[in-house]
């Protein structure tokens, strides 16, 4: 080879090199930004890298991390899936792409994805968190619980998996149990606000309300501004028959939320307890106006109205909770008060049978 060529080889090589350069430090680039929080920094320097290498597979699938953060959820599983037509065995963008799939509701095909991720590294805590989550969604509460003892086995401080193992556990009526979980995800992670809530949550279903309102003050002095901790902590306060406080605590969450639904229609039950039918009647009305589908209201604005003697009112109300809700012993049993005092005692009787035959135990029914 003549002096010439072999400049000219060099030269090639070198340009070779300075790209391959250019390309590493604009990726390195664009994580350090997306890690950053800088989205659109992150973009343009991930941008340059596709520019030189369209099928850069660790830029594709950035660039649907990206998207994913700015809620593009089609265009995240476009860049994602070119990643791994690229790199197949890529478990982080099989691991993401089902983080989109679960988001988008493709419970299925996020399933198929994580378990992908997993046939190629069985080792990440992440994937099989992930995994249970999706199975949780649809239902395969056993299969999920596994998956998350499996993740906590390989990462015994995963407060994530401790959180979400509680509440596959607590579905399974296992009250101690998700309890024993969600203190371990708050004790990992003393700020976590939803393992607090949901600690507060089955404490209050396993009868100890005391330790439900202690639980949801800590919350709350963490996250003030959270309207479901206030709904939650009036609930419990209810319980207690320490209505004046619970009237508050509902009040509360309506202030930081005026479109809470569930917190009108809960601030009725307790006006009507004190026997404000009225201000319990608006609050009803609040609620369906925020959300018409509400059962819970509809039940419960039917109950008010019946006291007060408007029954054709009251029978509309409980007829539509019952068409949001058939299976409620409750409003069945409730239903067939309004026709008894109507005068309609065999399509009362219908509605008695009725709610007996969904709840045996039903009182006066």
């Amino acid at each position: 080879m003549g002096e010439g060529n072999e400049q000219t080889a060099a030269r090639a090589t070198a340009d070779r090199e300075k790209a391959v350069q250019d390309v590493s430090g604009m990726l390195q680039l664009g994580i350090e930004q997306f890690q950053a929080g800088r989205l659109a920094e992150a973009k343009a320097a991930i941008t340059s890298v596709l520019a030189a290498e369209p099928r850069h597979p660790r830029a594709l699938h950035l660039m649907g991390l990206i998207a994913y953060e700015q809620g593009d959820d089609a265009a995240a599983a476009e860049l994602m899936q070119d990643a791994i037509r690229t790199k197949p065995d890529y478990a982080a963008a099989l691991s993401n792409l089902g983080l989109v799939m679960q988001r988008q509701g493709r419970l299925a095909e996020g399933v198929a994805s994580f378990r992908q991720a997993l046939v190629i590294d069985p080792a990440l805590a992440d994937v099989h968190n992930n995994l249970g989550a999706a199975l949780l969604d649809q239902g395969n509460v056993a299969e999920a619980e596994s998956c998350f003892r499996h993740a906590l086995t390989l990462q015994p401080d995963h407060a994530r998996a401790c959180f979400n193992l509680g509440n596959a556990l607590r579905l399974q009526g296992k009250g101690d149990e998700a309890i024993a979980r969600y203190r371990q995800a708050v004790a990992l992670s003393p700020d976590y606000l939803e393992a607090y809530g949901n600690l507060g949550n089955v404490l209050l279903d396993m009868g100890r309300p005391e330790e439900a309102v202690a639980t949801y003050r800590h919350a709350i002095a963490l996250a003030p501004e959270w309207p479901d901790l206030h709904n939650a902590l009036a609930l419990a306060l209810k319980s207690l028959g320490r209505l004046d406080e619970a009237v508050e605590g509902f009040r509360n969450a309506i202030a930081l939320d005026p479109g809470h639904a569930e917190a009108h229609n809960n601030l009725g039950t307790v006006l009507k307890l004190q026997g404000r039918i009225d201000d319990a009647i608006a609050a009803y009305r609040r609620a369906l106006e925020l959300e018409p589908e509400l059962a819970a209201a509809h039940a419960n604005l039917g109950n008010a109205l019946n006291e007060q003697g408007r029954l054709e009112e009251a029978e509309a109300h409980c007829r539509d909770a019952l068409r949001l809700e058939p299976g409620n012993a409750q409003t069945h049993k409730s239903l067939g008060n309004i026709l008894k005092d109507q005068g309609r005692r065999e399509e009362a009787i219908t509605c008695y049978r009725q709610a007996l035959s969904l709840q045996p135990d039903l009182v006066d029914a």
